[in-house]
């Protein structure tokens, strides 16, 4: 099934666009003399027609002009949709290559990327049949893969992979963090449920990475709010500590809902929530979180500690060394003092060289 759909991909009609009357792209001359008429271009494209590098930096530098993937721009009142990002996209890729990875959850509307990164910085990864040599295209990435039918989608000309293989893709490839806030993120916008991603990955059991494929499944979560909340409860299961759950409802006595905690430990009665920029940044966030946080403490019985932007990024071994602190101050017991012994390893390397730690699992301590 996979070499018959790629040999269907080559024989699909190439994208057209709306702006051409013809039915084919507009070429790179035409483009620069109506640079206005074409509204997402390359930056081959803007040179075709005579403007220079210095013009093109000029536009990003006022806005009227943004980059949308590495080697395509848009004109500033272009809209982010759907259809515009497929555009963009087709200008990158051959007809007959699927869209993969991050870039095939951007064009699906499911943010994947860290705080702070753009899809602009992002190489897109392009998957062709075994049976098809991966072409060499500046600012992309191609590989082959297997590409069943039922793993594809085609919206707006393009062909990018569904979004349970974009999940597991990216559970297979993306760093630990990233790859568990990816299939985080698929989760909670109902995308995908973690018992289909389990069905797929029993097979797969000598692909590339089957490994880290499960582990990743293994700590997914689709209570997770925000990219920050995935890697901070990977965080503190990577060390050792007890797993928490997400979205915990606090009570009163009375039976009155106070809210909802981003995670802690039901057992022990803490809760850890990160405060970021994007929604605890205003004075009147602030306010907010501290009168809920007030009541949940006072009323609900539970001890809530905040995790600041820095401390996640920049000091993730000393805020595992609090937080385990908390925890045993209200009864937890570590399956091995080896636990211990690591996160307090892993504070001190940290403030010396600033450096971050990688974690061991407990196998592997007891191993050693």
């Amino acid at each position: 099934m996979a070499h018959s759909f790629a040999s269907r991909l080559r024989e699909w009609p190439e994208w057209r666009c709306p702006r051409s009357p013809c039915g084919r792209r507009a070429s790179s001359g035409a483009a620069a003399r109506h640079h206005r008429a074409v509204d997402i271009f390359t930056r081959a494209q803007w040179h075709a027609g005579g403007r220079s590098r210095r013009a093109l930096e000029q536009a990003l530098a006022d806005g009227s002009a943004r980059r949308v993937l590495r080697g395509v721009y848009a004109w500033c009142d272009v809209p982010d949709v759907p259809e515009n990002r497929a555009r963009a996209i087709h200008l990158l890729r051959p007809q007959h290559t699927v869209v993969a990875r991050t870039v095939a959850a951007w064009l699906s509307g499911v943010d994947v990327l860290p705080p702070g990164r753009s899809i602009a910085e992002e190489s897109v990864h392009l998957m062709v049949d075994l049976d098809t040599t991966p072409p060499r295209i500046s600012g992309c990435r191609a590989s082959q893969a297997e590409l069943p039918e039922s793993d594809l989608v085609e919206e707006y000309g393009v062909v990018r992979t569904g979004d349970a293989r974009t999940a597991l893709d990216l559970a297979r490839f993306a760093p630990r963090g990233q790859a568990v806030a990816s299939v985080d993120a698929f989760l909670n916008d109902d995308r995908v449920t973690l018992a289909d991603l389990w069905a797929r990955t029993r097979p797969l059991t000598k692909v590339r990475n089957c490994r880290r494929l499960r582990a990743n499944l293994a700590v997914a979560d689709a209570g997770a709010q925000s990219y920050a909340e995935s890697v901070q409860r990977v965080l503190y299961v990577d060390a050792g500590m007890p797993r928490p759950t997400t979205q915990i409802p606090v009570y009163t006595l009375a039976g009155e809902l106070l809210g909802f905690l981003d995670m802690g430990w039901l057992r022990y009665r803490l809760a850890s929530e990160y405060d970021g920029e994007e929604h605890h940044d205003s004075d009147a966030d602030r306010v907010a979180d501290s009168l809920r946080r007030d009541r949940i403490t006072g009323e609900g019985g539970w001890s809530v500690e905040v995790v600041r932007k820095q401390e996640l990024w920049g000091r993730p071994a000393a805020l595992v060394a609090r937080t385990s602190e908390l925890l045993l101050a209200r009864g937890w017991t570590p399956p091995n003092s080896l636990v211990l012994d690591q996160i307090a390893q892993a504070a001190r390397y940290g403030a010396t060289t600033g450096q971050r730690w990688q974690w061991l699992p407990l196998e592997r301590l007891l191993a050693a």
